[in-house]
């Protein structure tokens, strides 16, 4: 349909709801209650700008027919919640009419937070699982970045990350699985391959034993394991000797294809005999943030990171690699370790998995 057709078709808002009403066959137009809810919601739903916040690049022939049919959309999908009662609705059209449904500070201000920091109250949390998967890939727009636009006229998506808050840009991590502990993305893209990395070790005569022993032995599961993450790689290290400077060659050649100039502070630590694994994983995960937020093609030019995990009713909000690996250790994160020799690619990326507060 093209615009100005469309244009035509909806310049009514009359005619909007009663398409509303149609869409939702469970409201009764007689009834004054559910009346005025229809009426209440199309009316902030288009006035409050919410289309500007969330729809950053649109043909401009496309924008009237854009913009309408998403106000139409949206409208649809809170009068058809079955997430809420009537009152409940009502409630909740007060909160986004005063701009009071998100606490914007959450995204802003480094931390562990439970939901009910986030959000004010159920019935907004509520709605934010209504809208999680609304406008995914629209726009290249990841799930809950459309749902937040909606919900606060402080979030956008017109920023150089996911999304812009209050003037600052984030990059947004939503692992929308109900199941506690699922993934909401690792801090990259692309990936280093196993064959790359034992590429490189090969041209280290010393690991060639090592090596075979480990992925020729069968492990727990009878058959012989098929990754190696860092802490096992830097235990495996420990046992080996090194000719003088040789160790950090191994650093320099293993994280500088993954991490490039980034790597120096983990070579640092990694080059010391009996380096400590967590001390290296330390100093492995804080030069992955730097490296991540350092790269524009990796969710553009974000200050920024938040990781919100819907399983564990939690989100941690972060600005640095220092700053994540303290919200680690205070137990914020699940412990996951990267693979430096992974069967998949992106393996070697750390995935920041908020625990529940």
């Amino acid at each position: 349909m093209r615009a100005n057709q469309f244009l035509r078709e909806y310049q009514d808002p009359a005619q909007a709801k009663q398409e509303i009403l149609s869409t939702v066959g469970n409201y009764d137009p007689n009834d004054e209650e559910q009346a005025k809810i229809i009426d209440r919601v199309y009316s902030i739903v288009q006035k409050n700008g919410v289309m500007d916040r969330f729809l950053p690049v649109v043909d401009s022939k496309l924008q009237g027919e854009y913009n309408d049919a998403a106000i139409k959309s949206i409208a649809e999908k809170i009068v058809a919640s079955d997430r809420l009662n009537i009152q409940q609705k009502n409630d909740f059209l007060d909160l986004l009419q005063a701009n009071k449904c998100v606490n914007t500070r959450t995204f802003l201000n480094d931390g562990h937070y439970s939901i009910s920091e986030i959000f004010n109250g159920p019935i907004v949390e509520q709605m934010f699982l209504e809208f999680m998967d609304f406008g995914a890939g629209l726009q290249r727009a990841g799930k809950g970045e459309h749902a937040l636009a909606i919900l606060s006229t402080d979030i956008s998506q017109k920023g150089t990350g996911d999304i812009d808050v209050s003037g600052t840009p984030v990059e947004l991590k939503v692992a929308s699985s109900m199941k506690v502990g699922a993934g909401s993305g690792r801090m990259g893209e692309g990936g280093v391959s196993k064959e790359r990395v034992l590429d490189v070790l090969s041209k280290f005569q010393e690991f060639e034993e090592p090596l075979g022993g480990y992925f020729g032995t069968p492990g727990k599961r009878g058959a012989p394991p098929k990754t190696m993450n860092l802490e096992i790689f830097v235990d495996m290290c420990n046992k080996m000797e090194f000719e003088p400077g040789r160790r950090k060659a191994v650093g320099d050649a293993v994280f500088g294809q993954v991490f490039q100039k980034f790597s120096a502070p983990i070579v640092q630590v990694f080059q010391n005999p009996n380096a400590n694994p967590k001390a290296v994983l330390d100093a492995y995960i804080a030069a992955n943030f730097e490296w991540y937020k350092a790269n524009p093609d990796m969710g553009g030019a974000w200050q920024i990171m938040c990781s919100l995990a819907v399983g564990t009713g939690s989100m941690i909000t972060v600005s640095s690699g220092a700053g994540l690996n303290k919200l680690r250790q205070a137990g914020a994160l699940y412990s996951g370790i990267p693979s430096l020799i992974p069967s998949q690619a992106p393996e070697v990326f750390f995935q920041p998995n908020p625990t529940r507060k």
